[in-house]
C-alpha cells in the first residue's frame, strides 16, 4: 500500500517544475503568514509543504526540525541527495549542509527534487485565485517547498519550477515562461510580412515563424519542435535542413547544428523543425526570451483554389517541454496564414453586336507589352515564346498557369469555344497582364493591339481568409465591369463583291474610257501643232 502511495504521489507530481531559491531576511514571528507568488501568466494553482520547521530571528531559522509537510525519515534515506547531503542524522544538519549553497545551485535543485518524492499531500497549502498574483495565507514560519499543482496549463505556458524558501508574509517570482509562436507570409508586391498573401501559379510564396526561446533553467532535455503544413494548393519547398533558416532575433544566422527537418513520410507538405534549445544555451548562441524566426518557402501549384472558390493555408505551432523533472510537453496555439489567387473571364463578341460571340479566337498571355509573336496560321507564336505565361488547357473553355515545376503537358495558346467565353485561372492582383490575339475568328479582323488587363480591389478582413470585395478587372485604363468578366471585341473584315455582280468590270470600263480620252487629246494636240 504504501508504493502504491509513493507512486500517486509522484504522478501528481508530473505537473512541477524546478524554480530558483530564494532565501528572503524577515523579522522573528509565528504563525499565520502570507505567501504571494508572482508569476508571468494566469491559470496556475500552487501548492506548499513545509520542509523545516524553526523560529525565525531576522533571516535565520533556528531551532529546526522536520515541517509537518514531509516524510523527514525518507529525505535522509533518499540516495538521490548529493554526496554532501548524504548520511546526515537530522533535519537541523541538513539545514546546515544546505546554508553553504547558492539558491540556484545544482545541490539545491538536486534536494528540491527529492524532496518532492517525499511530500504529505494531506499538509499542502493551496493558493486562490487563478490569475497573479497568487497567495497562500495561513502558513506558520519556516522553510517551504513550493510546486505548480496546475493539472491543465494555459496554452503556451510551462510549469513553474519547485520554489524553497523561508516563509514570513514574503513574496517570491515563480520563474514560469511563456511560449509563443507567430506565423507570417510574405506579401509579393509590398514585401511586408503578414497575415495574408496573393500569388500567379508557380510562384514561390515565402512563409516564417517568430518563436520565443524559454527560460531552460533545470531541464536535461527540452523539446522545442515547430509543426508546420501547407495546404493542397501549395507544395512544400521543404526537404532538407539547408531549406530552412533559422536567424536569432532575425539577425544571426543559427547554425544547422542546432536544428533538424524531418518530413513526414505520407505527406510532403507537412515537416518539423527540432530545435537543440538546450546545446545552444549552453554554448551561448541563444538565452531565454530570444526570438528565432524560422523561414522556408512552398510553391502555388495547379491544385490551388481560385479566390471565389476559397484560398490555401499554412498552419504551424510549436510543441515545447513544460516540466524539467518527470517531462511532458505542451503546445502553443495553431496559427494560420493564407494565400490566394485569381481569375478572368474573357469574352470574345462582334464589335457591331455584343450578344454575338465568337468561336475561334485564339489568344495567348505575357507580362510583357509590344512583343512580335509572328504568328502561324493557327495562330500559334513563332516568335517570343519564352515571354508567354505557359498554360494548361483544362478541355472546358478554362486555362489555368502552368507550375512549370511540375508540369509538362502545357500550352500557350487559348481558343475560345462556341459560347466565345475562356476563363484564365491563377493570375495574381496588381499585376499588368497582356492578352494577345494571334489569330481572329473567320470573316473578323486580328486586334492590332494587345488587351492590358490588370486585377485590383481586393480586401481582405482581418484575419485574412476572407475577401470582402470581389476582385475587380481593369482593362486597358478603364474599369470594364464589376466583376473578372469583360469582353474582347472584334469587328469584321471589308465585304468585297464577287462572282454574279458587277465585280470588276466598272473598273476597267472606266480605265479603258480614261485611256481613250486620253489618246484623242494627245492626237489632237499633235494636229493643231503641225498647222
Amino acid at each position: 500500500m504504501k508504493k502504491a502511495m509513493k507512486k500517486l504521489m509522484a504522478a501528481l507530481l508530473a505537473v512541477a517544475m524546478v524554480c530558483a531559491m530564494a532565501i528572503p531576511a524577515f523579522a522573528a514571528g509565528g504563525g499565520g503568514n502570507t505567501l504571494t507568488i508572482n508569476g508571468t501568466t494566469a491559470g496556475h494553482t500552487y501548492e506548499a509543504y513545509q520542509v523545516f520547521t524553526g523560529t525565525l530571528h531576522g533571516d535565520v531559522l533556528s531551532d529546526i526540525d522536520w515541517g509537518d509537510g514531509v516524510i523527514g525519515d525518507d529525505i535522509l534515506k533518499d540516495r538521490d541527495l548529493p554526496n554532501s547531503l548524504q548520511n546526515l542524522s537530522s533535519a537541523a544538519a541538513l539545514a546546515a549542509e544546505l546554508k553553504k549553497f547558492s539558491p540556484s545551485s545544482d545541490e539545491v535543485n538536486a534536494f528540491a527534487k527529492v524532496v518532492s518524492n517525499h511530500l504529505k499531500e494531506t499538509a499542502k497549502h493551496t493558493s486562490t485565485g487563478s490569475d497573479t498574483p497568487y497567495t497562500i495565507t495561513g502558513l506558520p514560519d519556516g522553510y517551504y517547498f513550493i510546486k505548480d499543482a496546475t493539472s491543465s496549463m494555459p496554452a503556451g505556458a510551462t510549469y513553474s519550477r519547485y520554489m524553497l524558501s523561508i516563509v514570513k508574509d514574503v513574496t517570491i517570482k515563480a520563474k514560469d515562461t511563456t511560449v509563443t509562436l507567430d506565423k507570417q507570409i510574405k506579401h509579393n508586391e509590398t514585401g511586408a510580412w503578414g497575415v495574408v498573401g496573393d500569388n500567379q501559379i508557380g510562384d514561390t510564396v515565402e512563409f516564417r515563424t517568430i518563436t520565443t526561446v524559454p527560460d531552460t533553467t533545470g531541464y536535461n532535455d527540452y523539446t522545442y519542435v515547430i509543426h508546420d503544413t501547407m495546404s493542397p494548393g501549395l507544395t512544400s519547398k521543404v526537404k532538407t535542413d539547408s531549406d530552412i533558416t533559422i536567424k536569432v532575433n532575425d539577425s544571426t544566422k543559427l547554425d544547422d547544428t542546432y536544428y533538424s527537418v524531418t518530413v513526414d513520410s505520407t505527406n510532403s507538405n507537412t515537416f518539423t523543425v527540432s530545435v537543440k534549445i538546450i546545446d545552444a544555451v549552453k554554448a551561448g548562441v541563444l538565452h531565454a526570451n530570444d526570438n528565432l524566426y524560422t523561414y522556408y518557402s512552398g510553391v502555388l501549384n495547379e491544385s490551388a483554389k481560385i479566390y471565389d472558390e476559397g484560398y490555401q493555408d499554412n498552419e504551424a505551432y510549436l510543441e515545447y517541454s513544460n516540466n524539467p523533472t518527470f517531462g511532458g510537453t505542451g503546445e502553443t496555439p495553431k496559427k494560420k496564414v493564407y494565400d490566394w489567387t485569381f481569375k478572368v473571364d474573357v469574352t470574345k463578341v462582334d464589335g457591331e453586336n455584343i450578344d454575338t460571340k465568337l468561336e475561334g479566337a485564339v489568344f495567348v498571355l505575357s507580362e510583357m507589352s509590344g512583343l512580335d509573336l509572328e504568328p502561324d496560321k493557327d495562330g500559334n507564336p513563332t516568335k517570343n515564346q519564352t515571354s508567354l505565361i505557359k498554360l494548361v488547357d483544362n478541355r472546358n473553355g478554362t486555362y489555368t498557369v502552368a507550375d512549370t515545376t511540375t508540369t509538362t503537358a502545357t500550352t500557350y495558346t487559348m481558343t475560345t469555344p462556341a459560347g466565345g467565353q475562356i476563363s484564365i485561372k491563377g493570375l495574381d492582383d496588381e499585376t499588368e497582364y497582356y492578352l494577345y490575339e494571334t489569330k481572329a475568328p473567320g470573316g473578323y479582323n486580328v486586334l492590332t493591339a494587345p488587351v492590358e488587363i490588370k486585377i485590383t480591389d481586393n480586401t481582405y478582413d482581418i484575419t485574412g481568409n476572407h475577401i470582402v470585395y470581389q476582385p475587380n478587372v481593369v482593362v486597358n485604363d478603364y474599369n470594364a465591369s464589376s466583376g473578372v468578366g469583360f469582353n474582347v471585341l472584334n469587328n469584321a473584315g471589308t465585304t468585297l463583291p464577287g462572282t454574279g455582280g458587277i465585280g470588276t468590270t466598272i473598273f476597267y470600263v472606266i480605265g479603258g474610257g480614261l485611256m481613250a480620252a486620253a489618246a484623242i487629246l494627245l492626237i489632237t494636240k499633235k494636229r493643231m501643232e503641225n498647222r
